[in-house]
């Protein structure tokens, strides 16, 4: 072998180290665009999330509120009812004891006549 044809054979080498290279180098910063995109994606994904949440627990707030809001509306109207049920109560024993004078005055004008 002489000294000439070692040459391209060096050169041969050199540029095939360098195409290695320069090929390792765009896989690591395709790989790092992939990683940086899913991060991206990640990021993304997990703030749509966290607005569903925070949606979720307005919308579960606002349910709370109309809940307490619906017992204690439920809780006047059962004092309403105890209400007018001891007031009708009272009214029919109104009622009867007039019921009862009626009569009695009933009866004295019959046997008066």
């Amino acid at each position: 072998m002489t000294w000439l044809s070692v040459i391209p054979i060096c050169i041969s080498l050199a540029a095939l180290l360098v195409s290695i290279y320069f090929n390792s180098q765009t896989q690591h910063r395709s790989n790092k665009q992939n990683t940086d995109t899913e991060k991206d994606k990640a990021v993304a994904d997990a703030a749509s999330r966290a607005a569903d949440m925070a949606t979720i627990n307005v919308k579960l707030d606002g349910i709370s509120s109309d809940t307490r809001d619906i017992k204690a509306d439920m809780r006047t109207l059962k004092e309403d009812i105890n209400n007018l049920t001891e007031r009708v109560v009272k009214v029919e024993t109104s009622l009867k004891e007039t019921e009862r004078r009626i009569y009695a005055l009933e009866r004295n004008t019959k046997k008066e006549e």
